[in-house]
């Protein structure tokens, strides 16, 4: 299964290939969102887990938006460290499968990556 991270925190990509590079995933690494479509347009993803916060005003959302219309078929899971809202997690199930807080348990983010129906 191939998953691309996207966060702006060069630390918590290192993060993710140590804790799910170890796994059976074909772990991708973007900082930003213009990294992530090259990797996304050079060839889709099975799972793209995105942070809310991007860095400089820039939403993962927005990415999230771009990704349900171009690749309909990738599933999309966001990391954020806010506490959202009702309106804001309204709004976010249109667009991911699950939403993870900010800091995130290996064992729950594997089981949304790997098993769509326990997220």
């Amino acid at each position: 299964m191939r998953v691309l991270f996207v966060d702006d925190d060069p630390v918590l990509l290192q993060a993710y290939t140590f804790v799910f590079g170890r796994m059976d995933l074909d772990v991708e690494l973007a900082e930003s969102i213009e990294e992530a479509l090259d990797v996304l347009e050079a060839r889709p993803v099975d799972v793209l887990v995105c942070d809310y916060d991007l860095g400089a005003g820039r939403r993962g959302t927005w990415l999230l938006e771009i990704a349900a219309r171009r690749w309909p078929a990738t599933r999309r899971l966001m990391i954020t460290g806010l506490v959202p809202n009702h309106d804001q997690l309204d709004a976010w199930s249109r667009l991911v499968e699950r939403v993870l807080l900010k800091p995130w348990n290996p064992d729950e983010v594997v089981a949304a990556i790997v098993d769509p129906c326990d997220a």
